[in-house]
């Protein structure tokens, strides 16, 4: 009787240890998923930032915000965003801190910058998934930054092409056959001395401000560019 009862409270144990472990499993599990959808939740914030006309220095002061507020330990969390000779904080950042994860920002293959999260206490990382949550955001960031390079790059070179057209007095146009549209320069419309709210992407009003002799060679043109 005594050895049945010993196997019965050994049975019994190794039931309870099983449980502990299986809500153990459990409430670990409910952890990750939290803190996978907190991190979503950042990411999407962050990206709807992305698409408000915010300049370069707010963006990543909301990347900051966003990315305090994601981490596991949000109450320990300093983050330090570095980007080319600017830098931005959250307000328990120090530059003492060296317990951290680190992202670096390359956008065209140039070096501009890293994010870096710090726990100001002694506290592991989520590894590998914090890392990747970080990586997430340096390429959002990084996508956002080359959209903002090339938009930048596009506006001067159509202001020096009108600065370039206004000195020279000359005037450009393209035409879309897929869509049947005109794109002009802005010298176009001095030249021909039209207001700039005339829409001239529809040809047969383009060319009606010509003289009959021009609106014959213009057409010939565009007839010949599309057959060839």
């Amino acid at each position: 009787a005594q050895a049945e009862l010993t196997r019965l409270l050994a049975e019994a144990d190794q039931s309870r240890l099983a449980l502990l472990s299986l809500v153990e499993d459990q409430q670990q599990a409910e952890t990750a998923l939290h803190e996978r959808l907190k991190e979503m939740a950042c990411l999407y914030a962050i990206r709807r930032d992305m698409s408000l006309n915010l300049t370069t220095e707010q963006l990543c002061d909301r990347i900051v915000e966003h990315l305090s507020k994601a981490m596991q330990h949000p109450e320990i969390t300093a983050v330090c965003l570095c980007l080319d000779d600017k830098t931005f904080t959250s307000a328990q950042y120090a530059p003492t801190l060296t317990h951290s994860l680190e992202a670096e920002i390359v956008v065209n293959e140039e070096h501009r910058g890293m994010l870096c999260v710090y726990y100001t206490e002694e506290n592991p990382f989520l590894l590998p998934a914090d890392q990747d949550f970080l990586n997430a955001i340096v390429v959002a960031l990084q996508l956002w930054l080359a959209r903002q390079q090339a938009e930048t790059a596009r506006r001067k070179s159509e202001r020096l092409l009108n600065e370039t057209q206004a000195l020279a007095k000359t005037g450009g146009w393209e035409y879309d056959a897929t869509t049947h549209t005109l794109s002009w320069t802005n010298e176009v419309h001095r030249i021909l001395n039209i207001p700039d709210d005339i829409d001239l992407t529809n040809i047969e009003t383009a060319l009606s401000f010509y003289e009959e002799e021009d609106k014959q060679r213009l057409e010939q043109g565009v007839l010949t560019a599309i057959a060839t």
